[in-house]
């Protein structure tokens, strides 16, 4: 939390109003920023509740099943590992997509310089 989530929850609203401005200026011309623009705000979403959920939920029951590893919490930590794994899945194909759009987060050449502050985060 204090590493992973903390970056996340400090970098992504920064990055919110570049990948706006960015869409808004380029995007009649470079098209496939529209897309960026709706996945980024997409993976925004999905991991900051993601994040919240492991901390306020997920977290608090793999420290329950440790120092009470009943039958019940086994279950019960199964089921969040799986629900886990599919949100991390779901992430990781915004991921992909958005790396395919931007040839693996190459600017243009004329790119401006936030567009290039974009692609380098």
């Amino acid at each position: 939390m204090n590493n992973h989530h903390r970056f996340l929850n400090e970098e992504l609203p920064l990055l919110s109003p570049y990948v706006t401005k960015v869409m808004r200026v380029h995007g009649e011309t470079q098209p496939h920023l529209v897309r960026l623009h709706k996945l980024f705000f997409d993976l925004k979403t999905e991991l900051e509740e993601h994040t919240w959920k492991e901390e306020t939920t997920d977290f608090k029951l793999i420290l329950e099943y440790e120092q009470n590893p009943t039958n019940e919490n086994y279950l019960k930590l199964k089921n969040i590992v799986s629900e886990l794994e599919n949100e991390h899945s779901s992430a990781g194909d915004i991921l992909k997509e958005l790396r395919e759009i931007t040839n693996d987060y190459t600017p243009p050449k004329e790119a401006c310089s936030t567009y290039r502050l974009l692609s380098k985060t």
